[in-house]
């Protein structure tokens, strides 16, 4: 294939030895001839969301960010499940994308995906978050258990 698809990979779990992490790294091993991907590792340097602060010119570590997302043809998150939803981190970057839409208004010409892959200590926790990702034909998302 001569031209990869470019994906940033996101793990949600801001542990050293996540296994979200492995599991990025599983993929973008499985899937080389494919898949650029571009592991994102600045979530936990992302400040608190604050709309104040999301001017023309975004603290620098959102700024970093958004040009990742911006410059990715797909995203794969890979994340696990803290009350029924993500975790605290992974929800603050991505609200600070809601006014610059780097996920909600992707350049539709290259058919942007986003994949989310949950993984859940119970099947049936998280539920909600999972209802919403489903309901959305823009995101794929798959479950996967302990």
């Amino acid at each position: 294939m001569s031209h990869k698809i470019k994906v940033i990979a996101i793990s949600g779990s801001t542990r050293k030895t996540s296994s979200n992490l492995n599991l990025i790294k599983g993929i973008a091993r499985l899937t080389s001839d494919i898949f650029e991907i571009n592991i994102f590792e600045g979530l936990s340097d992302i400040p608190q969301f604050n709309p104040d602060l999301d001017l023309e010119t975004p603290p620098i570590q959102v700024a970093d960010f958004r040009q990742h997302l911006k410059a990715a043809d797909a995203i794969l998150i890979c994340t696990p499940e803290y009350a029924m939803g993500v975790p605290g981190t992974l929800k603050n970057a991505i609200d600070w994308t809601v006014s610059s839409m780097e996920f909600s208004k992707k350049n539709r010409r290259i058919n942007h995906r986003v994949i989310i892959w949950r993984k859940s200590a119970c099947f049936f926790i998280g539920y909600t978050f999972n209802y919403r990702v489903k309901d959305d034909s823009r995101y794929t998302a798959f479950n996967s258990r302990y």
